[in-house]
């Protein structure tokens, strides 16, 4: 189902609600792109009126990308998202923060201040909810995904050497740029070049498939760090890695702190090459536990790399996604913060 069919779908769901007497489009699709929504509608209520910036998303996934937050907060024009199927869990997520949503299938939530309040929940899609691009969104052409995201340039290199960035095979290398060329993510720019295009739509499917896909995938052990080691952590990476670099990156809240000095989080989450995961593990005395504080992940490019200093940072769109995983008002609000400086210029 496109975009459009959502939308007029969901409109039609939208006027079957008693409350509702009328619902204007104001502006048709795709016309208010640059300003970060889809369509805006105005929907006429018994007790009045309420002016919706609307985002279609065929799919939602966890991590919600942060964008969604931060155009919620708008008191004037509130978002309103549309969408194939929202999953009760999603849902309740959504309208915890407060974005007001309506799906094909007939689940919606809808508030404007004391007067109107319309929730419906437990509504099933009519069809199996097929994921956008699915054989692309595996965790190893993620990879690959990942790296032309960072840097657009990599797809007009050698298979080899764009495979070996990726960490995967030359043939899986070749089915995802063959994929990325069938879904018209990657087009012609010259006679033997390419160039990515809609880089924004394919950073959100990747972002939305991050937590339930490629992030799993990169996990190497989970485990509880103590508070006294934790206080030296950069300085006991030092020693495990004395004289050697690309070797590790923080990501998540810790690598965050390094690039803004904002906010540190309460977990620690760490790219190490998995070869060493045993130094890392023996050398900074992490033990296994049901409440672990520590996450170390695999560090299958060097372009994860984003900073080397005192101590290696992973590269904001990992730093970004890590965040948005793990939830949090101080998660998202850093995470924003992550995108406009480092990530708005490349994905937009």
């Amino acid at each position: 189902m496109n975009e459009k069919e959502i939308f007029l779908r969901c409109i039609e769901n939208l006027r079957s609600f008693q409350p509702v007497r009328s619902i204007s489009v104001r502006e048709e699709l795709k016309t208010l792109r640059e300003n970060g929504i889809d369509a805006q509608i105005e929907i006429e209520f018994k007790k009045g009126y309420c002016r919706y910036g609307v985002e279609i998303k065929s799919q939602l996934k966890r991590p919600l990308p942060a964008y969604l937050y931060q155009s919620s907060r708008s008191e004037d024009e509130p978002l309103m998202i549309m969408s194939s199927y929202i999953n009760p869990s999603i849902a309740a997520d959504l309208k915890k923060t407060g974005i007001q949503y309506i799906d094909v299938a007939g689940n919606a939530f809808l508030q404007m201040g004391d007067c109107i309040h319309i929730e419906v929940k437990g509504k099933k899609p009519e069809h199996p909810v097929q994921t956008t691009s699915n054989s692309l969104f595996q965790a190893k052409l993620m990879q690959l995904v990942a790296i032309l995201l960072i840097d657009s340039t990599a797809a007009n290199q050698t298979i080899r050497v764009l495979s070996n960035r990726a960490g995967l095979s030359k043939d899986r290398a070749s089915v995802g740029l063959r994929l990325l060329k069938e879904k018209g993510w990657l087009v012609p720019s010259g006679k033997t070049e390419y160039r990515l295009t809609a880089k924004r739509d394919l950073f959100d499917q990747w972002l939305m498939n991050y937590g339930e896909r490629l992030r799993p995938k990169l996990v190497l052990g989970t485990y509880k760090m103590a508070p006294t080691m934790e206080n030296k952590l950069e300085e006991k990476l030092a020693e495990i890695f004395v004289g050697q670099t690309n070797q590790y990156a923080m990501t998540g809240g810790i690598g965050a702190d390094r690039l803004l000095h904002y906010y540190r989080g309460k977990s620690t989450e760490i790219f190490v090459l998995p070869d060493i995961a045993d130094l890392v593990w023996k050398g900074l005395k992490l033990i296994s536990s049901r409440e672990p504080n520590i996450t170390l992940l695999n560090l299958f490019s060097p372009d994860l790399i984003f900073y080397q200093g005192d101590t290696a940072v992973a590269h904001p769109l990992f730093i970004y996604a890590e965040l948005l995983y793990c939830g949090g008002d101080r998660e998202r609000e850093t995470a924003q913060m992550i995108y406009d400086r480092y990530l708005r210029e490349i994905v937009e």
